[in-house]
């Protein structure tokens, strides 16, 4: 057909040129339009040019006939053109009510919270409908709504899976329980963080979520504060036993301090007081973390027990100092009352001898050093008044025992 329509076309005009006058080869034309669909407007442009340029080349007597032929074809032409127009107004009418119908949709879907990451891709596919539409107040609503969805979603991924450990109880290591309390002080500041942003434009129900965020994020922490406090007992427990060797590695070393810090040196009664002040050093440095109010009230009653048993071990170390003392200078007594009578060789004696200037004076009880001044002024009163300067310079400034010697 259109092969046709050419060629009959191409002789038209060719005839035309040959005799551009003659009014019966433009109605020849003019009859070719008519087969031409209304969807070929292009051709039909074609041939109205034709005769429009015609109107200056046939007879005056020609041109109302002729003006009539392309006046048929303007109007059919015209005609075309409002049906186009109002189909396509009428198609983009259609198109912008299901963008509206599509927008009403999805935000149907957003308007109650649900599955967060199906949630955000409808919410991302509204936003690029939007840039179509340019709606300045839905754009700025699902932008919103996107940002909130995205904060919410990173802080669920954080609650969640913690939520499910902590409910099977499968956190036995401290290290790990030290990370989860990270990971919620994490999801505790993004969800105080995301209640800073302008949720106003956004339905109601999913700011009431970020209540929910943060009471469970409390009972999270309720929870691994427990779990803590429950392996600090158990790390006390063992430090109270004396079952160290059983510990983590983390612990061991910390402990390592307070052993370096208190070197084991003296006496028997010395060397268990240090090994107790080992012990209650460790203790006290455990329970900051037992947070549990139950478990620390049993851990304070266990350093009170331990602390009763410092306090006792140190009332008997100086006890066994002033036997010591007392025995020192009870013989040093019998001596003196053996010598008969008492001169300043027998003073020397118990200098050089019974040593009285080791026994430490500010050690000594009201009792004791009753005892001890008996024999000291004995010593005294013997020597002339040179030789006492020289006695009591030796008895205060000469080398004393330890107390950490017994």
């Amino acid at each position: 057909m259109a092969k046709d329509f050419n060629s009959a076309l191409i002789y038209g005009i060719n005839a035309l040129s040959s005799n551009p006058s003659q009014i019966k080869y433009y109605a020849n034309i003019a009859n070719l339009a008519e087969n031409i669909s209304d969807a070929d407007a292009a051709r039909l442009e074609e041939v109205l040019n034709i005769l429009d340029a015609g109107m200056y080349k046939v007879q005056a007597d020609q041109m109302p006939e002729l003006s009539t032929l392309a006046e048929s074809l303007r109007k059919r032409i015209s005609s075309i053109r409002e049906t186009k127009l109002a189909e396509a107004e009428q198609k983009q009418q259609k198109a912008e009510q299901e963008l509206q119908n599509t927008l009403a949709e999805q935000w149907k879907k957003l308007e109650t919270p649900g599955n967060y990451q199906e949630q955000i891709t409808v919410c991302q596919q509204r936003l690029a409908l939007l840039q179509q539409d340019n709606d300045e107040t839905e754009l700025k609503k699902t932008s919103s709504l996107l940002t909130y969805l995205l904060g919410a979603n990173n802080i669920e991924n954080a609650i969640h899976p913690i939520e499910q450990a902590l409910n099977q109880n499968q956190f036995i290591d401290m290290d790990q329980l030290d990370i989860i309390a990270a990971k919620l002080q994490s999801a505790y500041a993004a969800t105080i963080n995301l209640m800073s942003h302008d949720l106003s434009a956004i339905p109601e129900a999913y700011p009431a979520q970020l209540k929910q965020f943060a009471n469970r994020i409390r009972t999270c922490e309720t929870k691994t504060d427990d779990l803590k406090a429950k392996f600090m007992q158990q790390v006390f427990d063992c430090v109270y036993t004396d079952s160290i060797d059983s510990l983590p590695e983390r612990f061991k070393s910390q402990f390592n301090m307070f052993d370096e810090a208190i070197p084991l040196n003296g006496g028997e009664l010395t060397t268990r007081l240090q090994l107790l002040s080992r012990k209650a050093a460790k203790l006290n440095a455990l329970l900051p973390g037992i947070t549990n109010n139950n478990m620390l009230l049993e851990c304070k009653k266990k350093m009170n027990t331990l602390s009763g048993e410092i306090d006792n071990l140190q009332k008997a170390r100086k006890a066994a100092y002033q036997m010591w003392a007392v025995d020192k200078c009870k013989t040093a007594i019998d001596f003196h009352e053996r010598c008969n009578p008492f001169n300043d060789e027998d003073a020397d004696s118990i200098m050089n001898h019974y040593k009285i200037y080791e026994i430490d004076v500010t050690l000594l009880t009201p009792e004791s050093m009753e005892i001890y001044q008996y024999i000291r002024a004995k010593v005294i009163d013997e020597y002339n008044g040179t030789k006492a300067a020289s006695a009591m310079k030796i008895l205060a400034l000469s080398q004393k025992k330890s107390i950490e010697e017994f």
